[in-house]
C-alpha cells in the first residue's frame, strides 16, 4: 500500500460496531456485510474463509476433541452480545448457550490475542489462522464460515477528490476485489 498523504487526517478505528458513515463517524469503513443504506456505496472485496482456531495446550485441556459433541463444553470467544456465532454453530450440531462465551469483545485483535494465549476457541480468517504457529484449527472437518467483506463510503466518493483518492488507494491496497 503506497504511503498515506500528509494532506489528508487518516484515523483507522477497529470495532465490530458498524460506524454511521451518513453521520460523518467516519468516511470509510469495511464491512463483513453489504449495506443497505442508499447513500452509501459499496464495493464487494470478497469472502474470507474463516475457521475455529485455538491453542493445542487449550485442546488438551478439553481432552484433544475429535466430535462436534466434545465442543460443547468449550469456552469461545466471540465478539459483542450478539448470538450470531453461538447460533450458526449449534446449527452444527454443537449445544452452547451464553455461558459458553465467557469472554466477549469488539476488537479482532483482542480476540485473536486470547485465542493465542489458549483462552478458548476463536474465529480468524483461514489466512491468519493458519500462518500462526501457536494454534490450529479446531476439528479442521468443520466447513469453513463464509465472512463477506465490504468496502463501503458514502456518496460523496464520487464528488471528493480528497476521499476518492484514498479510497481508490485502500482499494488498491486491498486487492481490488482479486481474490
Amino acid at each position: 500500500m503506497a504511503a498515506f498523504n500528509r494532506g489528508i487526517e487518516n484515523e483507522i478505528l477497529i470495532s465490530n460496531y458498524a460506524r454511521a458513515l451518513h453521520h460523518r463517524e467516519a468516511d470509510i469503513a469495511l464491512r463483513n456485510f453489504r449495506p443497505t443504506d442508499t447513500k452509501l456505496v459499496a464495493r464487494k472485496i470478497r469472502d474470507e474463509r474463516v475457521h475455529l482456531y485455538a491453542t493445542p495446550a487449550y485442546l488438551e485441556c478439553l481432552g484433544n476433541p475429535t466430535t462436534l459433541g466434545d465442543l460443547s463444553r468449550a469456552n469461545y470467544l466471540g465478539f459483542n452480545r450478539a448470538p450470531d456465532l453461538r447460533e450458526h454453530l449449534n446449527s452444527l450440531g454443537l449445544t452452547l448457550t451464553p455461558l459458553n462465551f465467557p469472554v466477549l469483545t469488539e476488537n479482532h485483535l483482542m480476540l485473536w490475542e486470547l485465542v493465542k494465549q489458549g483462552a478458548g476457541n476463536g474465529l480468524m480468517m483461514e489466512s491468519v489462522g493458519d500462518a500462526e504457529p501457536g494454534v490450529q484449527r479446531v476439528l479442521s472437518e468443520i466447513e469453513p464460515f463464509l465472512m463477506p467483506k465490504w468496502f463501503v463510503s458514502r456518496r460523496e466518493v464520487q464528488t471528493s477528490r480528497r476521499v476518492r483518492v484514498v479510497f481508490d488507494m485502500v482499494w488498491e491496497g486491498l486487492g481490488g476485489g482479486r481474490g
